[in-house]
């Protein structure tokens, strides 16, 4: 059969198969099907489907093979039309002879569904003023891609699993109606009940499924996030019901998210929905024909049942379009189906939210007649099982159902962010532009501005002169016609001048932009500056200029930072910026495995407030211990503010989190009963080089209860600590961090998303000693600053000495 030999060696991705018909390969449409049918073959791996599997070989191993009588024509194209055309039907009544789909397609009929359903499939255009829903339609993506766990989970035998203390079904993990932060932490959840069965003989695929949704989340995150910049414009948009096989199976392609894409848990629904005459697929096209957006249809007795809607992570709002469809399908004397189901926020929030306005839920429930399995060879999946039409929760329209628009206005749900019109290198780029024209030898190359502007462009994000553009973008023959006769410069002669100039105009606006104005006006083009500056040192690490600009950026952000404590924010704040810290925190570690103890929203809460001792939620059963203290902040006033204003979470740069735990779990003995952990500390990438870390563990010392803290931290660092700050290069000196750092192991490792190794070390510090040193240099700094150097080491030496002799022979 040719179907099955293409699919064992292969060949269906290969679109020149000579194997198949000439008018088979003649359709890129065709062609692009059968490939995604071979694909979704290959990653049916379950032996339940094994039956389904041999029928989609045998029926496209028909279709490949039917006798098609060719037309006699000198036209080649118009022959393989009809061919195709004719394969086509005679597929679609061969599937009508398969057990149960004329008897089917008969009782539908009998029950009110036109013929037209699966002869004549309604297409309808709808123009749209290109209004977006980005929040909502991001978390609906994102659950799409959360539900593929609940599959994993349950392939791996787990039932059951516990969030925030409470005993969740896997199959309700990820509940409609979840908002999106609770999602991520149930996420991380089975992300770490995955890993924990590791080694078990199903995990395997597990585990590489795991990694795809983790890349595909991190590509609906970035694709949203830079969806929200795009300018609003109207949109049209293409509607199809899809009944027969191929159109069917052309749907959920590889862009669209849910476990029915090709490589997706249950990539065999869209083939059997194509092979039945009760199902099919409601696809929303854009302008350039790609699918986008689709929703299952389960035709029953009683009308049209509409599953959930699944997208490739696109950011209209698509309720008028869904409305539409369904208007046409009820619309005229003869409609479509005899009514369509709609169960509750399906099939978006948008669209039910619309329809809800004109039409009531049913006040009477009901049974749903339908035949939901197609073969006794295996289980037919279902995001749920069609089983009733829910009194109160589900509406259905009836024939002439239309939602009037006039005077409708619905709200954006996320604020689109402003479009800035040039970045650092356009600005940098204007400038020397204007330079150049300012001589004669370099006005002749202006010619080149588009290569300027993107040797500009890379120059400033890379920090690294690349000639090669210039020298593709300079047709150098075509310049050489236009000059008088005489001695011309060589193309690479040119390009060195030009590239020479314009790196010195680059890097001359560097050292004398005002860097104080620059953070005032526009921090994104700061830190452009800073980055560019950064990497730039790296190339050419002598240069002075660059050296003291950079030093003075970092003054200007030092200057522009406060370290708060967390629990001194107000109470909204506080909660607000914990929210902020579990979604970075969950984007940090989510392909780590998750962090043990702080996979959700409410365990980060948590450290806000000191539970009971006797309340089952916390950790640890204590008979004393201190109040609540969440950890540090470091916010960044903004531009024209000042660092005493109050506080928001879009200004915060880092944090350090942390709780009291019982010091015996050290291993330390000691009168303390507590100690503090520092769960997780983070820094803006933009804000590195501040010694910020150092800052908010010093104020952590200075402000908890306990002479103790704990923290891990990557293996190594706490060289980088001590060599970062004078007073504990001054300890090092005198030999005496070996008493501050009481406890040093190794606590653990993680693999990166690159696949690295990362070991971490715990460290268990005294504190006093440092709380002690810390207060004492912030008085000799106050008391030079008053009484000159003098007479304060006059005061302060005696003072000193018998500290340090106090705590000699506290230590011995």
């Amino acid at each position: 059969m040719l179907m099955s030999v293409a699919c064992q060696c292969g060949h269906v991705h290969d679109m020149s198969c000579s194997k198949f018909p000439a008018d088979v390969r003649s359709s890129q449409d065709i062609m692009a099907t059968l490939s995604l049918c071979a694909t979704r073959v290959e990653n049916l791996q379950l032996p339940r489907y094994e039956a389904l599997k041999q029928l989609l070989v045998q029926i496209l191993d028909y279709f490949l093979v039917c006798d098609v009588s060719e037309a006699q024509s000198d036209d080649e194209q118009k022959v393989n039309i009809e061919s195709l055309q004719k394969r086509l039907v005679l597929l679609e009544e061969y599937l009508l002879n398969l057990p149960r789909n004329a008897e089917d397609r008969d009782r539908l009929l009998a029950c009110g569904y036109s013929i037209k359903c699966w002869q004549q499939p309604c297409r309808i255009t709808v123009k749209t003023d290109g209004r977006r829903s980005l929040e909502e339609n991001m978390r609906q993506a994102l659950l799409a891609c959360y539900r593929e766990y609940s599959e994993l989970l349950k392939g791996l035998g787990i039932a059951k699993t516990s969030v925030d203390g409470e005993n969740v079904l896997v199959d309700h993990l990820f509940d409609e109606m979840l908002p999106l932060s609770d999602l991520k932490g149930r996420r991380a959840v089975a992300v770490r009940l995955i890993d924990h069965h590791s080694s078990t003989a199903l995990s395997t695929r597990a585990i590489d499924r795991k990694i795809a949704l983790l890349a595909e989340e991190d590509r609906i995150e970035s694709e949203f996030e830079s969806q929200s910049l795009a300018p609003i414009e109207a949109k049209t948009f293409s509607v199809v019901l899809h009944t027969s096989f191929f159109d069917c199976a052309q749907c959920c392609g590889p862009k669209l998210i849910g476990c029915y894409a090709p490589t997706g848990e249950h990539c065999e629904r869209p083939i059997e929905i194509g092979l039945r005459q009760d199902s099919g697929f409601v696809s929303i096209y854009d302008e350039n024909g790609d699918e986008i957006e689709n929703a299952e249809l389960l035709f029953a007795d009683e009308g049209c049942y509409v599953y959930k809607a699944y997208s490739n992570g696109h950011p209209y709002d698509t309720a008028e379009v869904w409305v539409s469809m369904f208007e046409a399908l009820l619309k005229g004397t003869e409609p479509f189906v005899p009514s369509v189901i709609i169960p509750m926020y399906h099939p978006n929030q948008q669209a039910w939210n619309m329809i809800k306005r004109v039409v009531d839920t049913e006040m009477v429930g009901s049974e749903l007649t339908c035949r939901p399995d197609f073969s006794p060879e295996w289980k037919t999946y279902y995001d749920y099982r069609p089983e009733r039409i829910r009194c109160g929760s589900d509406v259905v329209l009836h024939p002439g159902f239309s939602v009037d628009r006039r005077g409708h206005e619905r709200r954006a749900l996320m604020r689109q962010k402003s479009r800035l019109t040039k970045d650092l290198g356009g600005e940098m780029f204007d400038s020397v532009i204007q330079e150049m024209l300012k001589h004669d030898w370099l006005k002749r190359f202006r010619f080149l501005g588009k290569y300027i502007a993107q040797f500009v462009s890379h120059f400033v994000t890379q920090g690294r002169v690349n000639n090669a553009i210039l020298l593709n973008g300079f047709d150098y023959d075509r310049w050489r016609k236009t000059q008088k006769a005489g001695k011309v410069p060589l193309k690479i002669e040119i390009v060195e001048q030009l590239s020479s100039y314009v790196v010195g105009e680059v890097l001359s606006y560097c050292v004398h932009v005002d860097v104080s104005q620059l953070f005032a006006t526009s921090r994104k083009r700061f830190f452009e500056l800073k980055n560019f500056v950064s990497k730039r040192l790296e190339e050419a690490s002598s240069d002075a200029a660059l050296r003291r600009k950079y030093r003075e950026m970092l003054d200007v952000l030092g200057v522009s930072t406060r370290v708060v404590s967390i629990q001194h924010l107000p109470t909204a704040l506080g909660e607000e910026l914990m929210h902020y810290i579990f979604r970075n925190e969950d984007r940090v570690w989510r392909y780590r495995g998750g962090r043990d103890g702080c996979e959700t929203l409410q365990q980060y809460l948590g450290f806000l407030r000191a539970p009971s001792s006797d309340s089952g939620v916390e950790r640890h059963v204590v008979v004393t211990k201190p109040a609540a203290f969440a950890g540090m902040a470091v916010f960044c006033c903004p531009p024209g503010g000042h660092p005493d204003d109050d506080q928001k979470v879009e200004d915060l740069v880092a944090y350090a989190v942390g709780e009291y735990v019982p010091l015996k779990e050290t291993g330390i003995v000691c009168s303390t009963d507590f100690a503090y952990e520092v769960v997780t500390a983070w820094v803006h990438p933009r804000f590195r080089g501040l010694n910020l870390s150092i800052q908010m563990y010093c104020a952590i010392m200075e402000k908890s209860e306990s002479s103790f803290l704990l923290c891990d931290t990557v293996l190594g660092s706490f060289e980088h600590i001590v060599t970062s700050r004078h007073l504990f290069r001054l300890l090092l000196r005198l030999h005496l961090l070996r008493y501050l750092l009481r406890k040093r192991e190794e606590s653990y490792e993680v693999i990166t998303q690159d696949g690295h190794r990362e070991k971490f070390e715990r460290l268990v510090v005294y504190t006093t000693p440092v709380v002690v040193a810390l207060k004492t240099a912030r008085w000799l700094r106050s008391a030079f600053d008053y009484c000159g150097r003098t007479h304060v080491w006059m005061v302060a030496a005696p003072i000193i000495a018998t500290g340090a002799w106090m705590l000699y022979r506290y230590w011995h």
